[in-house]
């Protein structure tokens, strides 16, 4: 039956500790480069004289991949110093913190693979959008947007290298998330399992008892004869 070690949650909390400055540092970075505004639900064209005209997407879907960011950062970190201190202690942890890490855990996993589509389309249809220049031959992050810094009054020059990051953190802590949620329900199913026995024993010793009692008197009678 496998049982997973604190030392292997510690682990899988640590790579989503590491991984969660890959979505929160350049996503904070490309906030602040764009001036708030979001790529990843933009849309745009050229128009006749060759100049990139935009139209912002909602904010909402950058400032999910922040949140996401932090979160994966703050509860990893929480969940880290608790298996170190299992580990610390030799303790195997409680069945109730079990289940409890199974259930975020699995919400972990939905929520960063959904900001990881958002991230991944995103990022591709900003890049249809810029490589749908005319007569254009270049690969999206080295097309040249002419006047629309200056238009716009931001700063694009990193955006194609920053999404990249954030693309990587995302599907990473979606994986490290994932390995996090089968560890955690493997422990919890070998807690289950366990108290099944457990019970299973404590029933088997209560049915042996009258029998041992019933045969305890019936020596104690045949010694009288």
């Amino acid at each position: 039956m496998i049982n997973p070690s604190p030392t292997q949650f510690a682990i899988a909390y640590g790579v989503s500790v590491f991984l969660s400055f890959f979505i929160l540092i350049p996503a904070s970075i490309d906030s602040h480069n764009m001036r708030g505004n979001c790529l990843l639900t933009a849309k745009g064209y050229w128009n006749e004289t060759n100049e990139l005209v935009v139209t912002w997407g909602h904010r909402s879907a950058c400032n999910f991949i922040v949140f996401m960011g932090v979160a994966c950062l703050l509860s990893s970190l929480y969940f880290l110093w608790n298996s170190i201190y299992s580990v610390c202690k030799g303790y195997d942890g409680s069945p109730l913190f079990c289940f409890v890490s199974l259930l975020l855990g699995a919400f972990m996993t939905i929520s960063l693979l959904s900001s990881s589509f958002i991230v991944s389309l995103g990022y591709s249809s900003w890049c249809d959008i810029v490589t749908g220049k005319k007569d254009n031959n270049q690969v999206c992050w080295k097309v040249d947007l002419g006047n629309f810094n200056k238009e716009y009054h931001v700063n694009s020059d990193d955006f194609s290298s920053d999404l990249e990051i954030i693309e990587f953190g995302s599907w990473g802590s979606t994986l490290s998330w994932l390995a996090v949620t089968v560890l955690s329900f493997f422990k919890v199913r070998y807690y289950h399992k366990n108290e099944e026995l457990i019970q299973g024993l404590a029933l088997e010793k209560d049915s042996l008892i009258p029998y041992r009692l019933r045969y305890q008197k019936i020596d104690e009678g045949s010694s009288y004869t």
